[in-house]
């Protein structure tokens, strides 16, 4: 719906057909794609999923954390998805990685311990930085709700109150 408003828009100000604007846009992309490759020069990432659909259907997101662009996407969560991306880098581009962090899902550490084991090209110094177990968020698991006073314990010699039972 976003591209088709914008291309309406373009069509009232520019007073051209529907047609030749959307031509022209795909022409622009095409050789952006072309010229510019988005995974050269990657030191330093960031890999995430993200929920796009209700059903469980999830985009990989990689982001290079230098200039916080996104750089790869692809369907699906999954350790073969995160592989497409690792294929598509290439051995020598892998090398360069220094730092990879990602969240706890245990089969993105799946792909980079099985990436720096076989010669994936992640060299063995690439530490992933985690979100999960190794540093919760923090007030994880804290109670946020009003707090309760203690209670103040009673010793077996205090009279009892009137009208409440002994405990």
């Amino acid at each position: 719906m976003a591209k088709a408003t914008l291309i309406d828009g373009a069509v009232l100000v520019l007073g051209a057909a529907r047609r030749a604007i959307a031509a022209t846009v795909a022409r622009v992309v095409a050789d952006g794609r072309d010229t510019s490759d988005l995974l050269a020069g990657l030191t330093r990432i960031g890999v995430d999923e993200i929920a796009y659909r209700k059903g469980h259907r999830y985009v990989t997101c990689v982001l290079e954390h230098t200039t916080g662009r996104l750089v790869w996407a692809g369907e699906g969560r999954n350790q073969d998805t995160l592989g497409k991306f690792f294929d598509q880098l290439g051995a020598q581009r892998c090398a360069a990685l220094t730092r990879v962090s990602c969240d706890g899902a245990e089969w993105i550490h799946t792909v980079l311990r099985a990436r720096g084991a076989a010669g994936g090209g992640l060299p063995a110094s690439v530490s992933c930085r985690g979100l999960g177990a190794q540093s919760p968020r923090p007030g994880a698991g804290a109670h946020h709700g009003p707090r309760r006073r203690p209670r103040p314990s009673r010793d077996a010699g205090d009279p009892q109150e009137p009208g409440r039972p002994d405990r």
